[in-house]
C-alpha cells in the first residue's frame, strides 16, 4: 500500500469516526432529534459562514480570476449535468429498478444529480491535504466558491427537474447565509479590508472565526450520523436494493468519470481540478430527502439514494481520489 492510499484511507477514517460517533450519541439519547432543527441552524448560519470567512479571507490564490470564475461555473454545469443524465436513465431504465413512476424518475434524479457538496468533503479535504497548509487552505477555498455553482443549480435546474414545473421563488433560497458569505468572504478578500484596523483587533477577530469555523465540521458529520440512524430504520430491504443499486451505479459509478474527464480535460487551476477529483467521489447529499418531502416528490426513493450511496461511498471513495488524483497528476 502506498503512502497516497495510507493517507485517503486515513482521511475517510477520520470522517467515518466522527459520523460513527454522531450516530452512537442519537443511539444513547445524547443527541436528540428535538436538537437537530436548532443544531443546524447553528452550523448554517454561523459556523460554516466563519468557515468560509477563515478559509477564504487573507487567501491570496482566491485573488486570481481562474479561482473566482470556473469554480462556480463548473459546480453549476456538473450538476446540472448530473441531474439531467440520471433523469435521462431513469426514464430509460428505471422501471427495472423500483423507480417506475414520473415522480419517482424525477426524485431519483434529483437526488442521485445532487453530490455531497458540503458535509463530506470540506472535512475530508481538511484532513486529506493537513500536511501541506498552503494546498489545503487553496483546494477549501476553491472548494466552497465551488460550492456557490452548485447552490445556484439545485434551486434552478434541481427543482425545475424534481416538481416537473418551473417555480418562482428559487432565487430566495440561492441567497442565504453560507453564499452570502462566500460573496463577503471574496470581497474582503480581493479588496484587502482584512488588513485594515488595529492588529490585536484583528487577531483576536480572526482567531474567533477561525475556532467557530472548525466547530462547523465535527458538528456537521456528527448531525450525518444522527440522521444516518433515523432513516435506516424506515428503509424496506425488499423494495430498496433494487433503487440503491441504480443509484450507486450512476452516483459512484458514471458520474465520478464526468468529473474526472472535466478535471482531466479542463485548462483550469490545480486546486479546482482536486475539488473536482473530490466532489465526483461523493456519494448523494441528504438534502434531497428534505426537499422530496417539501416539493412532493417521492421521499422514500431520495432516502434510498441518499442513505445507500453514503454507505457504499466509503468503500468506493478511496479507489475514486487515488485513482483520479493520480490521472490528473496530482497524486498525495
Amino acid at each position: 500500500m502506498d503512502s497516497s492510499t495510507i493517507v485517503i484511507l486515513t482521511a475517510m477514517l477520520t470522517v467515518a469516526f466522527v459520523v460513527c460517533l454522531g450516530a452512537m450519541a442519537r443511539q444513547l439519547n445524547w443527541l436528540s432529534q428535538e436538537a437537530d432543527r436548532s443544531l443546524m441552524n447553528l452550523t448554517v448560519k454561523l459556523l460554516l459562514p466563519c468557515l468560509i470567512l477563515d478559509v477564504i479571507v487573507g487567501n491570496p490564490r482566491l485573488t486570481q480570476a481562474s479561482n473566482l470564475v470556473y469554480p462556480p461555473v463548473a459546480g453549476f454545469a456538473l450538476t446540472a449535468g448530473s441531474m439531467i443524465i440520471s433523469l435521462i436513465l431513469a426514464r430509460l431504465f428505471g422501471k427495472y429498478f423500483w423507480v417506475d413512476t414520473p415522480v419517482k424518475q424525477r426524485t431519483f434524479a434529483f437526488t442521485a444529480g445532487v453530490v455531497n457538496y458540503g458535509f463530506i468533503p470540506v472535512p475530508l479535504t481538511q484532513v486529506l491535504f493537513q500536511d501541506t497548509p498552503d494546498i489545503r487552505d487553496a483546494t477549501m477555498g476553491v472548494l466552497l466558491v465551488h460550492n456557490a455553482g452548485v447552490e445556484l443549480a439545485i434551486w434552478t435546474v434541481g427543482i425545475v427537474i424534481l416538481t416537473g414545473s418551473v417555480t418562482g421563488s428559487w432565487w430566495k433560497r440561492v441567497v442565504n447565509p453560507v453564499s452570502m458569505a462566500i460573496v463577503a468572504a471574496l470581497l474582503i478578500n480581493y479588496m484587502g479590508w482584512h488588513t485594515l484596523g488595529p492588529q490585536p483587533i484583528r487577531h483576536g477577530l480572526g482567531q474567533a472565526i477561525h475556532l467557530l469555523g472548525a466547530a462547523s465540521i465535527p458538528l456537521s458529520l456528527a448531525l450525518v450520523g444522527a440522521s444516518t440512524i433515523d432513516h435506516l430504520a424506515t428503509l424496506n430491504p425488499r423494495h430498496s436494493l433494487r433503487v440503491i443499486g441504480f443509484g450507486a451505479l450512476i452516483r459512484l459509478g458514471l458520474l465520478p468519470c464526468l468529473f474526472m474527464l472535466a478535471a482531466w480535460l479542463c485548462p483550469v487551476s490545480d486546486e479546482l481540478k482536486r475539488v473536482l477529483v473530490i466532489q465526483g467521489a461523493m456519494p448523494s447529499a441528504m438534502a434531497p430527502i428534505f426537499l422530496a418531502r417539501h416539493y412532493e416528490g417521492d421521499p422514500a426513493t431520495a432516502l434510498r439514494v441518499a442513505m445507500g450511496t453514503t454507505l457504499l461511498a466509503l468503500l468506493t471513495i478511496p479507489f475514486w481520489l487515488h485513482g483520479g488524483l493520480k490521472w490528473i497528476g496530482l497524486g498525495l
